[in-house]
């Protein structure tokens, strides 16, 4: 998720293999998602919500809004 890696430095799936959209999809698939301990709780809460399953996931007006709060209102 593009959020985890913007503030914490690293994807959720490690370091992914380039040129080969197959390993990548093969890794992606075949290993769990690992929060950074360096991510703030409010944002590691909003990265799981998002990894949950698709029924579950914050619509994009909730995630817009909940990454403007965890930014401090700022626009």
């Amino acid at each position: 998720m593009l959020l985890h890696r913007v503030v914490a430095g690293t994807g959720i799936y490690g370091t992914l293999p380039e040129g080969d959209g197959l390993l990548v999809l093969r890794r992606v698939v075949s290993t769990p998602p690992k929060l950074s301990a360096d991510l703030p709780e409010s944002l590691a809460a909003l990265v799981r919500e998002c990894l949950a399953p698709a029924d579950e996931r914050p619509t994009a007006l909730a995630l817009a809004a909940r990454v403007e709060l965890l930014a401090g209102g700022a626009s």
